[in-house]
């Protein structure tokens, strides 16, 4: 399967693009009987074919044929892919096409079933490792042999579940969002840092400018920055841009607070255009990118780990993904951090 992140640049768009695609087709997808079994079958049985599903003497057995035009359906909807095809001998040569998940299908069985919960999902990821959906929300923070390993348990493979559920639903919700709002061109401002001190220091002789003391922020109407005085709490400026009447201000507080109006506001900003397609994936990426602090508080906070279990301490003590994501959250979870990293070592 192709990464499609391979050499690109703008990852924001491409997970955008990646991701709304699987979603706008898992949407339409409709079943009738027990075809979404036929998905499940795939799972632990990549590139087989209906012959393998309901074999028979003849080709036109019902079962056979049953299973044969569920494929085609299923193929149709985009939710499996030819893989190639092999020759049976009984009684005559049957020409058999085998089938593979697509990432549509794969994403079909997390979203609409109870997969993520069982074990499958275990069969799910060894069987479509290379599957680009683990490649993004898994694999920064687990390993593949972790993750396929004898030794994972049942609750762990249902958390990292609970997990993969959880930001799929989220991208399904944002995407929904973000395609009824009015396709638009927007503006974007940030401010000229430089240039805004200087004005700002000759104006009104400030002396506490410094950019790791500021809180930036925006909405729909207003830009504003916020400098604080390191060593006087009780000193701070804010300046407020209101894009609506291309107008600024600035407010400088010590110990009482006095208004000012900043002439040719703009001169201290930057202003670039934004698509419709950059801002839907700038907004997809800023609330559907996966978190660490997601992943881990999804395995340890409602299940905690059972550090008891020397072959889970030892398995994900040998995760240096894993354990380098446990490591920002620290202060947190030190027990369990220290439990797995102690591994061989007994330290209760």
């Amino acid at each position: 399967m192709n990464d499609p992140y391979a050499g690109v640049e703008d990852f924001r768009k491409t997970y955008f693009g990646y991701f709304s695609r699987l979603l706008r087709l898992v949407r339409k997808v409709s079943f009738k009987g027990n075809q979404v079994n036929y998905l499940f079958y795939f799972v632990e049985h990549p590139q087989k074919c209906a012959y393998d599903i309901a074999p028979g003497r003849k080709g036109n057995e019902s079962n056979y044929r049953r299973a044969t035009l569920t494929l085609e359906r299923l193929h149709n909807l985009g939710l499996i892919e030819a893989v190639g095809s092999r020759g049976y001998e009984n009684d005559e040569k049957h020409g058999a096409i085998n089938y593979s998940l697509t990432d549509e299908g794969i994403l079909y069985l997390i979203k609409n079933t109870k997969l993520p919960y069982m074990m499958l999902l275990q069969e799910l990821i060894k069987n479509y490792c290379n599957s680009n959906i683990f490649r993004y929300l898994l694999y920064p923070y687990i390993k593949l042999e972790t993750l396929c390993s004898p030794k994972m348990k049942l609750n762990l493979i249902a958390d990292i579940g609970n997990f993969l559920v959880s930001i799929i639903q989220k991208m399904d919700h944002t995407l929904e969002l973000l395609e009824k709002e009015e396709r638009s061109v927007r503006e974007r401002y940030s401010w000229n840092y430089e240039k805004l001190e200087d004005y700002l220091r000759n104006k009104y002789h400030l002396d506490f400018l410094d950019l790791q003391y500021t809180d930036v922020d925006f909405d729909d109407d207003h830009e504003w920055i916020r400098y604080f005085d390191n060593e006087d709490n009780s000193r701070d400026l804010k300046i407020i841009f209101d894009k609506k009447s291309a107008r600024g201000y600035v407010y400088i507080r010590n110990k009482r607070v006095e208004k000012h109006t900043i002439p040719l506001i703009t001169d201290y900003l930057n202003k670039t255009k934004i698509t419709q397609e950059e801002y839907m994936s700038a907004y997809f990426d800023a609330f559907c990118s996966p978190r660490a602090e997601e992943f881990i508080l999804s395995i340890i906070s409602e299940y905690p780990i059972d550090t008891t279990d020397d072959d889970i301490r030892e398995i994900l003590s040998n995760d240096k993904p894993f354990i380098e994501t446990l490591k920002k959250f620290k202060d947190y979870f030190d027990t369990v951090y220290k439990r797995i990293t102690s591994y061989p070592n007994f330290l209760f």
